[in-house]
């Protein structure tokens, strides 16, 4: 997964460097991901990338965080995709289409990564999106 996620990387960093983003891009290193099957490695990518073009988007933001770790207490993964650019004005649980299609197709590919949780958080002080599943 590592790979896949770090083509991603190199794929978005030119237009994150165009609007002059900065990326801290937070991977565990060795992360052992054999046991997740195929299609969810494909989930997380596509989340990171909707996230990813959600902020280039909408959000105005200088700085980006992505965050990919294991779960060690369960089998699972932590995802956060974070900025500081505009909260997103969603009350939680109310994600329809009207409300975008990305973060309807997020939400969708969180569920079925099997027993996902899926956040989108807007906090003032830091107005981050946080993605999580377990």
């Amino acid at each position: 997964m590592s790979l896949r996620i770090g083509g991603l990387r190199y794929r978005i960093q030119p237009a994150l460097n165009h609007r002059v983003i900065e990326l801290v891009w937070r991977i565990a290193d060795g992360m052992d991901t054999q046991w997740l099957p195929a299609q969810s490695t494909v989930h997380v990518l596509k989340i990171v990338q909707e996230a990813l073009g959600n902020i280039l988007r909408h959000t105005h933001a200088t700085r980006v965080e992505v965050l990919l770790e294991p779960l060690h207490r369960q089998a699972g993964l932590l995802l956060e995709v974070r900025d500081n650019g505009h909260g997103i004005t969603v009350p939680e649980g109310h994600v329809t289409a009207a409300t975008g299609h990305g973060l309807v197709g997020i939400r969708r590919r969180a569920q079925l990564l099997g027993g996902a949780r899926c956040r989108f958080l807007a906090r003032p002080r830091c107005r981050a999106r946080a993605f999580a599943w377990s």
